[in-house]
């Protein structure tokens, strides 16, 4: 039984052994793997071979590491792949070899490729040091080191469905959020803007006439349209009767977002009803407003922020025109294109921004827009 366990201590270290030996030959393979893959950042002239090899072999996620870019950059490897193949200098890299490298001062270097047969001149490439002996290939032409994009408030921006996030917005105002994005490949992108009122895509080709873009979202929610256009016709109404009844602003603030003062308010619903009020003469007067219809309009409808709109509609004013004194008179009616902004709030909305005077003072008869 003794004997039994002797050799069992003896087959158990001779086990342990044979893991730890090749524990110790999995890390050397281990580090041998990293050292191969790993990257001369420290030595400009290994760096320039690598890089060039990296290319050759079309390693291009090699070949992005080994290039000088800014931080929080969105190229990605595929950029660096369309990069080489789009750049006609890159295309015969086959046939070129580094001739030189030398250094340019500030302790920043510069390569020279080659043909590999006559040593004809093809490319000059540059070297940066981007911290103390920590040197990157500086490829200057395959990025705008500045992409700047103005979007609708509160909007995600993806770029090739990669999140824009909000560390990347420099400001934003009323209506607008801007991105600036440290470097970004000069090549077509899928920009796709994504607000909960809805969503737009666009293609676009980075270059230095498309690096600095103001972008919309229009709005596409029919229903949602529908019931602001609705809105704007009884709110409307609604003011009209207020005014005949002589109530003044306070019955009617409701209907406008807190930002619109009294005097703003009164510009449109006292001042604005009182001139469509003026007949053709001293004698006359318009009476009986109402806008009878409301109607898509001619423009296209935008999304400004996750709650604020801009709508286009077309509408029918009907009113009567008769001579003071008289119950009788002459029906008219208009049909006019117009817009207004509007806030969604609980559900419904409340009037944000008078973008045409007109829809409170222009009635005439012979305006038949649609």
């Amino acid at each position: 039984m003794e004997n039994i366990k002797k050799i069992n201590i003896k087959v158990l270290g001779i086990i342990a052994s044979v893991l730890i030996i090749g524990i110790l030959i999995s890390i050397y393979f281990l580090n041998t793997s990293k050292n191969t893959n790993s990257i001369p950042y420290n030595n400009p002239k290994k760096l320039a071979t690598t890089y060039v090899e990296s290319i050759l072999s079309a390693d291009f996620s090699k070949t992005l590491k080994c290039m000088y870019l800014p931080q929080d950059t969105f190229i990605n490897k595929e950029d660096v792949e369309k990069y080489f193949q789009d750049k006609s200098f890159y295309k015969d890299i086959d046939n070129m070899k580094i001739k030189n490298i030398i250094e340019t001062g500030y302790n920043n270097y510069q390569f020279t490729l080659c043909d590999k047969d006559d040593n004809t001149f093809k490319y000059n490439v540059e070297i940066v040091e981007r911290t103390k002996n920590d040197y990157r290939v500086n490829e200057k032409d395959a990025y705008f080191p500045k992409f700047r994009i103005s979007v609708p408030k509160n909007t995600k921006i993806y770029i090739n469905n990669m999140l824009v996030e909000e560390s990347y917005r420099k400001s934003s105002n009323e209506y607008d959020d801007e991105y600036v994005i440290p470097g970004i490949a000069k090549n077509t992108k899928t920009i796709k803007l994504e607000n909960k009122l809805g969503t737009k895509e666009y293609e676009i080709l980075a270059d230095k006439d498309n690096n600095n873009l103001d972008l919309t979202i229009e709005l596409k929610d029919e229903e949602l349209i529908k019931k602001a256009r609705n809105f704007v016709k009884d709110a409307w109404n609604t003011m009209y009767r207020e005014y005949v009844n002589g109530s003044d602003t306070s019955k009617v603030r409701y209907l406008f977002d807190e930002k619109n003062t009294d005097d703003t308010i009164n510009k449109y619903y006292r001042n604005g009803f009182n001139k469509m009020k003026e007949g053709t003469s001293k004698s006359s007067e318009n009476i009986n407003y109402s806008i009878s219809e409301i109607v898509k309009g001619n423009d296209d409808n935008y999304i400004l922020s996750d709650d604020i709109i801009d709508i286009s509609f077309g509408y029918i004013l009907e009113w009567k025109w008769h001579v003071k004194g008289y119950k009788s008179g002459v029906n008219k009616n208009m049909r006019r294109y117009s817009g207004i902004r509007l806030k969604i709030v609980d559900n419904t909305f409340k009037i944000y921004d008078i973008l045409d005077s007109g829809l409170f003072t222009v009635n005439n008869e012979y305006m038949k827009e649609f």
